[in-house]
């Protein structure tokens, strides 16, 4: 995933993942020292509910992480309750 999103030629790049392990995930590519020196934004999302589900916080996340990618070279990670955003 580090290696995708490294040489990916887009400056934002917003990751849709399983809450599962989004946090290990957004912490390995966020090791990687390519990803920071390209100034690249990477914002990882997920919900509490699928989309396809009634009450789904997917659109709002996704919202809402277009809106994180604007503001810099910060890795976010987003949690499955939307309370907690982390660097």
């Amino acid at each position: 995933m580090a290696d995708t999103v490294a040489h990916a030629t887009q400056d934002f790049i917003l990751v849709t993942h399983g809450t599962d392990t989004m946090i290990q995930s957004a912490q390995f590519v966020a090791k990687d020292h390519r990803i920071s020196e390209a100034g690249k934004s990477v914002v990882f999302v997920g919900s509490f509910k699928p989309e396809c589900f009634k009450g789904s916080d997917a659109a709002f996340n996704i919202g809402v992480a277009v809106g994180a990618l604007q503001v810099g070279s910060v890795l976010y990670t987003f949690s499955v309750d939307n309370s907690e955003i982390g660097e």
